[in-house]
């Protein structure tokens, strides 16, 4: 498997499992608000406490969310552009992972984290980049979709409201 493989498929499911298989550790990654969109382990055990509240929840519960804030690990993911580590935290049952933002056009969309089970090389780091680019793009292009469908609902609604004021002012 190859970065290349993994930078011509769209599907945020299949490229986690490649994610996940290449690096041999979990990986969860998440949209711009913390919410989970996809997750896959090289080893199901290898799940820690924190990586199983957000797959049950789909969300950062509070307690990690409040966590993350205070150890300015949230401002981070809003700033640092390549893959940075997320030292352990036992009270919430994190263990050391590393994390980067998915960027495109300057926009953070997403995050990809993953629990280090062993350390990540610098070449391992540099694939989690790449692929957090992809990301950021699939993420970026999902975001304009559902945008124009929003849109496209609101102008229909528009229409239908302004048909039905014509039909009773008449």
């Amino acid at each position: 498997m190859s970065l290349e493989k993994i930078l011509t498929l769209t599907n945020i499911n299949d490229i986690t499992d490649m994610v996940s298989t290449y690096l041999k550790k979990p990986v969860v990654i998440e949209n711009d608000q913390f919410l989970l969109l996809a997750y896959s382990s090289y080893y199901i055990e290898h799940f820690d406490q924190a990586n199983r509240q957000t797959i049950f929840t789909k969300h950062w519960p509070i307690p990690i969310l409040e966590k993350f804030m205070d150890e300015g690990i949230v401002e981070q993911l809003k700033t640092v552009e390549h893959p940075f580590r997320v030292k352990q935290i036992e009270e919430i049952g994190l263990n050391q992972r590393v994390v980067v933002s998915a960027v495109h056009k300057g926009q953070v969309f997403g995050f990809i984290w993953v629990q280090e089970t062993e350390m990540m090389t610098d070449s391992d780091l540099e694939f989690l980049h790449e692929v957090s680019h992809h990301i950021g793009k699939l993420l970026y292009q999902k975001k304009q979709i559902n945008m124009k469908k929003d849109e496209e609902k609101m102008s229909f609604i528009k229409r239908s409201l302004t048909k039905s004021i014509k039909r009773k002012t008449k």
